[in-house]
């Protein structure tokens, strides 16, 4: 399939299977409504509610594993909530979209160092300490006194402290950012691993997980990533306008909207994964057949 061909495929998937689609919803509906109660209920109810909510998300979270399981295997239809399966999926899922989060940021630290980040962090703060009586003078507050030194337009603190701060921050959140970009575009298919495997190790198997994508080819699959983001923008755009309607557009938004998107998120991911093996399966059909003798 081409990359429009999957994207296509998901966006009209729910479509096919409306009851199913909307049963989702439901459960997006109930979360959505307990979400805005906390807002009218505090104490031990609101708690309650809290903690209801949490279990239906992480739930649908797991049944979104369970949508790329099922296309991953060739089953073109949408699976039956299973709550107790679905929520141990929730929280296999959530543990390895973590990991993905934390390995970047665990990496960004370390780079901070040789950057300078820490050691210019430490000169800013001392240098801060030391004029700090002058920084608030005439009524000024903390924040204003600190914004004003960040901003470099304070005159009681030396330009190249200031300068070498901004520098090596900017510079360490530039690799952090690109880091979290390509261990987010990695985490899709590792959590895809998950629905084929069961496996969090098969997940977090980071070598494993660059091979699949090698497989997939790395213009084709970012291709899909780039094309899978502009139509998830498009959905929440359609999801923005039916907010704006008053008192029902959040419900219509949780029953229809985020239901779709989470489906059509899934069904292309598991596509893209599926449609590397159905290449490898024509591939090797085709050589088999040229090994035959006529």
């Amino acid at each position: 399939m081409k990359v429009r061909e999957i994207i296509s495929d998901a966006i009209h998937f729910p479509i096919d299977d409306y009851k199913s689609w909307l049963t989702l919803g439901a459960l997006y509906l109930i979360a959505t409504l307990l979400s805005m109660s906390l807002d009218y209920i505090n104490g031990g109810i609101g708690f309650i509610f809290g903690i209801i909510s949490m279990i239906i998300f992480i739930t649908i979270y797991g049944y979104s594993l369970d949508i790329k399981r099922n296309t991953i295997h060739g089953i073109n239809e949408l699976p039956k909530l299973d709550f107790t399966k679905n929520l141990v999926d929730g929280v296999k899922t959530i543990f390895v979209t973590i990991v993905y989060t934390i390995i970047p940021l665990i990496i960004t630290l370390i780079i901070a160092y040789p950057l300078g980040l820490y050691s210019n962090t430490y000169n800013l703060i001392n240098a801060y300490d030391a004029n700090y009586s002058t920084l608030v003078a005439n009524g000024t507050s903390n924040v204003d006194a600190f914004i004003s030194v960040i901003s470099g337009n304070s005159t009681v603190i030396p330009s190249s402290i200031v300068s070498s701060f901004m520098s090596s921050l900017m510079i360490t959140l530039f690799i952090g950012i690109i880091l979290l970009i390509i261990f987010s575009i990695f985490e899709v298919i590792g959590n895809a691993r998950l629905a084929e495997t069961d496996s969090i190790s098969a997940a977090l198997n980071l070598k494993a997980v660059i091979e699949k994508i090698n497989s997939i080819g790395w213009g084709r699959y970012l291709s899909f990533i780039i094309l899978l983001i502009l139509t998830s923008i498009g959905i929440g755009i359609i999801g923005g306008v039916i907010l704006m309607i008053p008192l029902v557009g959040s419900l219509i938004e949780a029953l229809v909207i985020q239901s779709l998107l989470l489906i059509f998120l899934a069904r292309s991911i598991g596509l893209i994964y599926r449609n590397d093996e159905d290449q490898n399966n024509q591939f090797n059909q085709i050589e088999q057949l040229n090994q035959i003798d006529f």
